[in-house]
């Protein structure tokens, strides 16, 4: 850090904007050589992490005071305070320096470790409940697990049940949680925080029963050997308890995540920011998404839940519990951000959440028309349409038309059900009325219809023996179209 610079510059910690808001510790980046502490204010861009220092920014909520560089730097998580202590485990590794050439026997790196361990039938359980920032397992550093085989568990009344954490100092040379860890059928229950750990590929965590204030946290650090979470698998179906500020945590690549509750509180967000991932068939009642190339696709109703896009072509899908006309939700979804291009999310309803075609350049967003975007006259002056709509808080377009029973706006009453009015990505069609001899339309300022591609307006008049009746007026953008049969305005 720079002093009088907020930005920090770190290729080894992967700080990303699942990051944003925990505490930071710089050490003596702050007033006369002093350790600044702070919180991170924000990462750009979204979808990479601070490994990638030519060109993602991490800011700080405070500057620095005093430069400085390979400076000894804390990151926290779950919102705890920067230096929080891990109290008594029932089983701990410690690995305070992971550098091997500080180590009694130097440089014995590839000698010491935990390998092929077993884990079977074992409860850890606390005799005075929550308390003393207890913990039933703690690994550091070099000790990560590589390999274990842990099935038939249990964890209850810990603060921290499960710790794979990083080296206090030097963390760069160990990839902390090691390889090929498998974790199956278990419970970890009245817990605050069930899973902590950094790197660890192969990692399955299957068929478990959780109930903890916040969810696993599954994250990623720098080190020498480019180790990062990935390419494992999660079925965590039942997640209860969800006090706590943050659900579930995941970074890394390549995951398969299915049948998971990654929260099911609106107020507790859950993280996946990880690249080329799935979830199948999970559950969030809130969500932020960073990373790219994720396709999530969600078995429950996402219309309501806060749902966050910060990242580079994800695919988020999910059902919708229609009740209103043709399965039109009863409001607009508001995603955040809010796009208008393919790969993107619910720009419009939550009933068509992927609202493009991956493989071209357009998009295919459901058609709405405006009322306010539609007049009712020759003149194109705006305004004069207020007496034909009405605020509706209901409406996906916030408005609805009135038609009166006298006058051209009457045929509308033909408009249900989608027996006269067709529309789709390339044309919008109107058929006259029975015994109507002339149909006069008028679309004039179109705001919000973004047609990347042809607007073809199609004239049907319905039976053969009545087409030489119907001779509809169209205007568009304030030119009038006369046609008969079934010409066509392109």
């Amino acid at each position: 850090m720079t002093a009088g610079s907020a930005v920090l510059t770190t290729a080894r910690a992967a700080i990303a904007c699942d990051d944003i808001g925990q505490a930071i510790q710089v050490n003596g980046a702050g007033a006369s050589g002093a350790n600044l502490v702070t919180t991170i204010a924000g990462v750009t861009p979204c979808w990479a992490d601070s490994t990638n220092t030519s060109w993602t920014v991490v800011t700080l909520a405070a500057a620095a005071s005093t430069t400085v560089s390979n400076a000894h730097t804390y990151l926290s998580l779950l919102n705890l305070p920067v230096t929080t202590n891990i109290g008594n485990c029932a089983i701990a590794f410690d690995d305070y320096d992971g550098n091997p050439a500080n180590w009694a026997v130097p440089n014995n790196n590839n000698q010491i470790g935990n390998s092929g361990n077993i884990l079977h039938n074992v409860t850890f359980t606390t005799t005075n409940g929550i308390a003393n920032n207890a913990c039933g397992i703690y690994t550091e550093g070099a000790w990560g697990f590589y390999g274990i085989d842990a099935r038939n568990f249990e964890f209850r009344g810990q603060t921290f049940a499960i710790v794979q954490g990083t080296s206090e100092l030097n963390s760069w040379y160990q990839s902390s949680s090691n390889d090929y860890q498998k974790w199956d059928h278990g419970s970890i229950e009245v817990v605050t925080d069930p899973w902590i750990s950094y790197n660890g590929d192969q990692l399955k965590l299957e068929d478990i029963e959780l109930t903890s204030d916040n969810g696993p946290q599954i994250l990623s650090n720098g080190n020498r050997w480019s180790d990062a979470a990935g390419a494992g698998y999660i079925n965590i179906p039942e997640y209860e308890g969800n006090t706590g500020p943050v659900g579930f945590r995941i970074r890394g690549t390549a995951w398969t995540i299915v049948n998971t509750a990654l929260t099911e509180s609106s107020t507790q967000p859950a993280y996946v920011y990880t690249r080329s991932s799935s979830c199948v068939s999970c559950t969030a009642a809130n969500l932020s998404v960073g990373g790219f190339n994720n396709t999530l696709q969600f078995s429950g109703d996402l219309s309501t839940a806060p749902i966050t896009d910060l990242g580079l072509g994800n695919k988020i899908t999910s059902n919708y519990t229609a009740s209103s006309l043709d399965g039109i939700p009863p409001r607009e979804k508001n995603w955040t951000p809010r796009k208008t291009y393919s790969n993107t999310v619910g720009e419009l309803s939550s009933d068509f959440i992927t609202d493009g075609n991956y493989a071209t350049p357009y998009s295919k967003d459901d058609l709405f028309f405006i009322p306010t975007d539609i007049l009712f006259n020759d003149s194109g002056v705006p305004g004069e349409w207020s007496s034909l709509i009405a605020p509706d808080s209901a409406s996906p377009t916030g408005y609805y038309f009135i038609f009166p029973g006298t006058g051209s706006a009457g045929v509308w009453q033909q408009f249900g059900g989608g027996r006269c009015w067709h529309a789709g990505s390339r044309c919008v069609r109107y058929r006259c009325i029975y015994g109507k001899v002339s149909k006069r339309y008028n679309i004039g300022n179109i705001r919000r219809w973004h047609i990347r591609r042809q607007l073809r307006v199609w004239v049907d008049c319905g039976r053969s023996d009545n087409m030489l009746g119907c001779i509809p007026n169209v205007f568009i953008a304030g030119k009038l179209y006369q046609l008969s049969g079934r010409d066509s305005i392109l």
